[in-house]
């Protein structure tokens, strides 16, 4: 489901009253949806308090910003495109890459990358229930491009010090944005549907279906395997490993790892398809969820040889 949006025309008054209506008629929305339904941007509906909830950041170098989250503890970051969504609470080293911010966590298993120049807006935020601080990152459409929490209740007041030398003087509820249309040569270019496949002499492709991804999610979760997720937006890249999953649950749209510190989900009415990427040489197997028009919205790798790879691949008839 592809949450194009109408260029919105309501005045920030107007708006905030059609949003607190929205939420009213489903309190479970994920903010990027109740945008979608709203016809504006996610940045709009954030922007709409500035100086109260949120306050616009001016950050000539987002290193520094981004750098300084772990003196709060492990923050929790979340990336997501229109169907899935990544949270993992985590504290991670970032770098210049020239063209991008790479940052991964001491032990490697954490990898997240954006293009710097994607970003149009970002904001410091008073969250609501269970985060308190925060940091949010969009593109010139008002995208969400990447989102960071800290969780510590008692760090509020050294967050609101700390971020205050990069709060903007203009803190008007009213937000242009562009298009979410409109080109941009900034996209970042990592699309995880072509990550791995064609690598190696032993590599292979496999289509599968749809329910396959959650089939090895569950599969995975039921035999304690280690397994890699990641997604990716127009602008960011996110891959986490963990050793095991616990919980996977669905919920309402949604299939979901619960994990303390691991969340993700998937909305299933937007996976169409199944893609695996064998590889015996590398001896993992990279199971992409797809939409109608192909587009990768999740992935997810165990290794080759294991109990869940076999089950999936044997349902699926790949040999």
């Amino acid at each position: 489901m592809s949450l194009m949006f109408a260029q919105n025309n309501k005045t920030p008054e107007e708006l905030r009253q059609a949003l607190q209506e929205l939420k009213t008629q489903f309190p479970r929305l994920y903010p990027r949806d109740l945008a979608g339904k709203l016809g504006a941007s996610e940045a709009q509906l954030i922007a709409l308090g500035a100086g109260k909830t949120a306050f616009r950041l001016t950050v000539p170098d987002v290193l520094p910003l981004l750098n300084g989250l772990a003196q709060f503890g492990e923050p929790l970051f979340i990336v997501r495109n229109d169907d899935a969504v990544l949270e993992r609470e985590v504290a991670l080293k970032f770098e210049d890459k020239e063209h991008h911010i790479s940052g991964a966590d001491a032990s490697g298993t954490v990898r997240l990358m954006f293009a710097k120049t994607g970003i149009a807006s970002i904001f410091a935020v008073h969250a609501e229930k269970f985060v308190k601080r925060g940091l949010q990152f969009f593109d010139a459409s008002g995208t969400a491009i990447l989102k960071t929490y800290v969780r510590d209740e008692s760090k509020c007041a050294d967050f609101d010090a700390w971020v205050s030398p990069w709060v903007s003087t203009d803190q008007s509820d009213a937000l242009g944005v562009a298009s979410p249309s409109a080109p941009c040569s900034a996209r970042h270019a990592h699309d995880p549907s072509k990550c791995g496949c064609g690598h190696g002499s032993a590599a292979s492709t496999v289509e599968l279906p749809a329910g396959s991804f959650k089939n090895l999610l569950k599969a995975a979760a039921k035999s304690g395997e280690p397994v890699a997720l990641a997604l990716s937006n127009d602008f960011a890249f996110f891959r986490v490993a963990a050793p095991f999953v616990k919980k996977v649950a669905p919920m309402e749209q949604w299939f979901n790892i619960l994990d303390e510190a691991l969340h993700s989900h998937l909305r299933e009415e937007a996976v169409a398809g199944a893609k695996a990427c064998i590889s015996k040489e590398k001896n993992e197997l990279k199971l992409l969820s797809l939409s109608a028009q192909g587009k990768s919205l999740f992935w997810l790798q165990v290794a080759l040889d294991g109990a869940a790879a076999k089950e999936v691949l044997a349902a699926g008839g790949a040999q």
